[in-house]
């Protein structure tokens, strides 16, 4: 909720066209072969339909279960969990009629389901061909251009983390929104596919959790979902002493903008442990790390120069604040919140903080 994401198109997408095809027939087919396929499938894939642990063949396996299953309401149930699995923002916004199955409910194909869906995400969507006839892109490309397109250099879902895509090093996560290990239907829908920083994609942040279950709102954080974004607010509930400056007492408050998107709000704050993690922040990191930051700033700057007043270093200050990127500066919106705050205090303070930059 720090920035508002949009869908990204991609060649990669097509993907995805498998199994929804193969579900789509399964049902109806008598027999296990090409036809239950989208038509570019043979092209890319065909080379591999014959080895035993290629995708043709693990497909062959699942079907062979799924017919096997004798009670046709059964059947049904596992298609339309597929069916309704591959909906994530309608699971997020809870829309009626559609529920998330775990795979866990289907143990008489769970192996064989799992074995599919993961070799898509494993295998197939960086396979080359796939890659070069098919998709035209890759998995870096997409990483790349969704980075680009938002114009971000700070994960977009905690603000406290580099994001950036780099071609010597690993590019950013690709998380699964929901969890491939409980609903792998989506495990090539890039609807479900989202770039996230390191930290955010493992726990004690997002990890493994289900999201779909982390607060029994009437709907859930869902990335690309419109929303009016948050609100930070630092206050100093007892004024620092100079120049013990980090002795201060601080409260931060964090709520969405729109008191109309306090579920998704809610969900996003337990998923990512926003509140925890941004309080650490302000008495971790910021506190102890402000003034030197303000002070290399100062030095750096063409048009300013170290405060001798009050007023030119509420001067600078607001300069400095001015600088401050919301898709670039980490921990932008505490940081700007702290600042905000130290703008408004007494200026008693203010005249022993200059007084104390003077010195320093």
């Amino acid at each position: 909720m720090i920035v508002q994401l949009y869908k990204q198109p991609t060649g990669l997408s097509y993907l995805m066209e498998i199994p929804v095809t193969f579900f789509l027939k399964l049902e109806n087919a008598d027999t296990f072969d090409i036809n239950l396929f989208p038509d570019w499938f043979n092209e890319v894939f065909g080379t591999t339909n014959n080895l035993e642990n290629g995708l043709y063949q693990k497909f062959n396996r699942l079907y062979l279960k799924y017919k096997s299953i004798a009670d046709k309401a059964q059947r049904d149930l596992l298609v339309k969990a597929f069916t309704d699995g591959i909906q994530i923002e309608n699971l997020c916004n809870r829309i009626s009629g559609i529920e998330a199955k775990p795979i866990s409910g289907f143990p008489e194909v769970s192996n064989e389901l799992k074995s599919v869906l993961m070799h898509l995400w494993k295998n197939s969507l960086q396979y080359d061909k796939f890659e070069t006839l098919k998709a035209k892109t890759t998995v870096k490309e997409y990483a790349k251009n969704f980075i680009n397109t938002h114009h971000s250099q700070i994960c977009p879902f905690c603000g406290l983390e580099g994001y950036l895509y780099v071609a010597g090093q690993s590019r950013p996560a690709l998380d699964h929104w929901l969890c491939k290990d409980d609903f792998p239907y989506s495990s090539v829908n890039f609807d479900n596919l989202i770039p996230i920083g390191d930290k955010c994609n493992e726990s004690p942040a997002k990890g493994t959790k289900n999201v779909l279950s982390i607060t029994g709102g009437t709907k859930v954080f869902y990335p690309f979902t419109e929303h009016s974004g948050i609100k930070v607010t630092v206050s100093c509930k007892k004024v620092p002493t100079i120049p013990d400056i980090e002795n201060g007492v601080y409260e931060i408050e964090i709520e969405p903008t729109d008191s109309n998107n306090q579920d998704i709000f809610d969900s996003w704050d337990s998923l990512f442990n926003i509140k925890t993690n941004y309080k650490s922040y302000l008495e971790d990191t910021l506190l102890n790390s402000w003034k030197l930051t303000y002070k290399e700033y100062i030095e750096k700057s063409k048009k300013l120069k170290p405060a001798n007043t009050v007023d030119e270093l509420i001067n600078n200050l607001e300069y400095w604040q001015d600088s401050f990127q919301p898709n670039i500066t980490i921990g932008f919106l505490v940081l700007d919140a702290f600042v905000e705050n130290l703008l408004s205090m007494p200026k008693a303070y203010l005249y022993g903080l200059c007084e104390y930059f003077k010195r320093s």
